[in-house]
């Protein structure tokens, strides 16, 4: 290949030593499907034989990247973008870890959302590395046993994670991202974490 027809990442503005954040996306749902209500298993394993948790969040986005709604273990049905389009489980516990289950209702989501990001953080340590697999996985409301897609962690080494974006395109067709940026970060202080959101979001470019 002529190298001068090449193209590399300083064609594209990326210097060196930059951090390149990117997204893999790992399931799409077109307006004509029948999949009208989805959940997401937020899930992960406790660290040695003791319990504890870790707060499985989701941020939701309008187009021109407003957040407009936190769902948390606080605060479970969304109201601002569509009554009880999103809602949150609560903590659900087994003898070896523990899931919060997230379900959006599509019929029911405000034509305003864009993105709706999940996030799992730990609330009483600096990290989540002790956390054995934490990831999530996406299921069809009406196929319970069957998983649409999946992604987990092994690594994880910060307070918390962003694990994927759950995207509307221009089409009207929803992209599930995966992500898997670390940040610090809890929903006592989420700062970080909404900072830590926004580039990944606008790198999308959808």
């Amino acid at each position: 290949m002529d190298n001068e027809h090449t193209a590399t990442l300083q064609s594209y503005g990326i210097q060196q030593h930059s951090v390149v954040n990117y997204a893999i996306s790992l399931f799409s749902l077109n307006p004509h499907s029948n999949i009208k209500n989805v959940f997401f298993d937020l899930k992960w394993n406790f660290p040695g034989s003791s319990a504890d948790y870790l707060d499985g969040t989701c941020y939701i986005y309008s187009a021109n990247l407003s957040l407009t709604e936190r769902i948390f273990y606080s605060y479970r049905n969304s109201e601002l973008v569509g009554q009880n389009a999103i809602v949150h489980s609560g903590d659900q516990m087994t003898s070896t870890g523990g899931k919060h289950t997230i379900t959006v209702n599509l019929p029911l989501l405000k034509d305003t959302v864009k993105h709706v990001v999940f996030v799992l953080s730990a609330y009483h340590t600096s990290t989540i590395a002790n956390f054995k697999n934490p990831g999530f996985e996406m299921y069809d409301l009406n196929k319970k046993d069957q998983s649409l897609c999946s992604y987990h962690v092994p690594n994880a080494n910060k307070q918390a994670l962003i694990l994927c974006t759950f995207s509307r395109d221009a089409h009207n067709v929803w992209n599930v991202f995966q992500l898997g940026v670390h940040c610090s970060g809890n929903m006592k202080d989420d700062n970080q974490i909404v900072a830590t959101i926004l580039p990944c979001l606008r790198n999308l470019r959808i």
